[in-house]
């Protein structure tokens, strides 16, 4: 007959590690990461981020159709632009992004987007937005888009 484990025995150690133990009580709040100052800075830019990425997506076909009166040919041309990037340059931006800082690859990344976008409405204020500055704004912010995304990966 064998005997029952004792207290000190390896089973009923390994059974008391893995039973649930009380858990702390801000563990279990949903709010804790709201009350946290660097998680609401971050879904606020990321937030940002997704609805201007979102928003430029449908904007710049729209103007250019609209606005420039763009042809089939000119949206392929958009399209090609805006598809380029990423196999031109997505090896090399995997491999520079694990030399630098992520963050500050993240954050150049979305200001040089904002920036370059920003130039769109300028160009239709002063009546100098062509195709060819479109297709180079749309292939430059690409090119920011393939960085920002493997960072963000």
């Amino acid at each position: 007959m064998s005997d029952p484990p004792d207290a000190g025995s390896e089973s009923t150690q390994f059974a008391s590690e893995n039973s649930p133990g009380p858990t702390a009580p801000d563990q279990r709040d949903p709010q804790r990461l709201v009350r946290h100052r660097d998680f609401r800075r971050l879904w606020a830019a990321q937030t940002l981020s997704m609805l201007g990425s979102q928003i430029t997506a449908l904007a710049i076909p729209l103007l250019a159709v609209v606005t420039l009166e763009a042809s089939a040919f000119d949206m392929g041309v958009l399209a090609l632009a805006a598809s380029l990037p990423a196999p031109l340059f997505g090896l090399l931006a995997g491999v520079w992004t694990d030399r630098v800082r992520r963050r500050a690859i993240l954050i150049g990344a979305d200001i040089g987007r904002a920036v370059l976008l920003g130039t769109v409405p300028l160009a239709v204020f002063l009546d100098l937005l062509t195709i060819p500055y479109l297709g180079a704004v749309v292939a430059i912010v690409a090119f920011f888009g393939i960085w920002f995304d493997v960072a963000h990966a």
